[in-house]
């Protein structure tokens, strides 16, 4: 049974452990506007919504609001458009006002966790790109908690970026931060065949505010060719099982880039996200799998 748009996923459900939540990243019905994305959510049971950006400036921030509010349905994530390290070497004040204004449409459309990246190192050196990262989230981070808003990096695969590719690498540059409020979106497609995940996932399980699902095209033809959950090859419900025996709490949002989704039938694809998402928790006894090489 579909838990009802609105409802807090931390309540339990007759007296059992809190009810797992399913978001859906609207960059995976990407020819919908935010205004088709909303109810058509809402009718395939999905139980919250992770805002793409671009789809904002259709409806405008305030409206959005109101839309959300009114189906129900919790926005849990939006993703940063900007880098945090900018492309020179040092901070520009651009890259703070850009985040300031997030965080502002964040508190406004109740957004838990804003997605952040570094970005490419553009000819700097991996050590610089992160130390002016860090300065942004230590900048970020107060006005961040003033607004109920964690700051999540996200690592990301080589070789899309150049910089920040591994869950180990986000975890030391989140420790280094050491400030409430910053944690990390955990992003299946780029972590799932990391060296030692099962390790690090453990010991970096404190920080994850997002959890990313998508699967694995083999091999991939390009960076949009993920496949619905269960469609793949990667071990994706042992790994979301092992997330949940980590103690982690907070939505699985499908997360797809693909050329195939987009020009697919969108409400086809919501309850194939639906029904692969309950069907990991039928067999609770069911051995978690992360693969050999973990």
């Amino acid at each position: 049974m579909s838990q009802m748009p609105g409802q807090d996923a931390s309540q339990p459900l007759n007296g059992s452990r809190p009810r797992r939540e399913l978001a859906v990243c609207e960059i995976t019905t990407r020819n919908w506007t935010f205004e088709q994305d909303v109810p058509a959510y809402v009718a395939a049971g999905i139980d919250a919504l992770g805002i793409y950006r671009p789809k904002l400036d259709g409806i405008g921030v305030a409206n959005a609001a109101r839309t959300l509010r009114e189906a129900g349905l919790p926005a849990r994530s939006m993703i940063s458009m900007s880098h945090l390290a900018g492309a020179g070497d040092s901070l520009p004040a651009a890259v703070i006002d850009d985040h300031m204004r997030l965080l502002d449409e964040c508190a406004l459309l109740g957004v838990e966790t804003l997605v952040v990246v570094p970005g490419m190192r553009h000819g700097r050196s991996v050590e610089r790109v992160e130390a002016l990262a860090i300065d942004a989230l230590g900048r970020l981070a107060s006005a961040a908690a003033e607004r109920d808003v964690v700051l999540a990096l996200e690592p990301i695969r080589a070789p899309y970026f150049d910089c920040l590719n591994t869950l180990s690498d986000a975890e030391k540059m989140v420790r280094t931060v050491a400030l409430p409020g910053i944690g990390i979106v955990f992003d299946t497609w780029h972590l799932w065949n990391e060296a030692g995940l099962k390790e690090t996932l453990k010991s970096a399980a404190d920080l994850i505010r997002l959890v990313h699902i998508s699967d694995w095209h083999d091999p991939p033809r390009e960076h949009d060719d993920r496949l619905v959950p269960g469609e793949g090859v990667m071990p994706l419900a042992g790994i979301v099982r092992y997330l949940d025996e980590l103690g982690y709490a907070g939505a699985y949002e499908v997360e797809i880039f693909s050329k195939d989704v987009w020009a697919s039938d969108y409400h086809d694809v919501l309850r194939r996200c639906r029904r692969w998402f309950d069907g990991v928790w039928g067999d609770e006894r069911q051995a978690v799998q992360l693969g050999a090489e973990n």
